[in-house]
């Protein structure tokens, strides 16, 4: 598999100094998806956006795991509503 549109994970924590097991937690509970090729764990580069938003989630505002899990189906549904709304006008 091409890394070419991945990043490393440990980049990523050493890049914005998070844990390790702080990016573990967020796959576990599928709020990002982390690839593995040979061993090592990568990051899709379109999902990095999201990644810098659920940390500042956790770390800015102080909100858990599981509180994060509930905003981002929330905001997943606030979408999927508005596209919704936007195809009916």
């Amino acid at each position: 598999m091409e890394t070419e549109n991945l990043i490393s994970i440990h980049s990523i924590c050493s890049h914005y100094q998070v844990e390790l097991e702080f990016v573990d937690s967020l796959s576990e509970y599928e709020l990002i998806e982390i690839v593995k090729v040979e061993e090592e764990q990568f990051l899709h580069k379109e999902q990095l956006g999201d990644f810098e938003r659920l940390m500042r989630l956790h770390y800015d505002l102080e909100i858990n795991l599981a509180g994060i899990d509930v905003i981002a189906q929330l905001l997943q549904k606030i979408n999927r509503l508005e596209a919704e709304l936007k195809n009916l006008k």
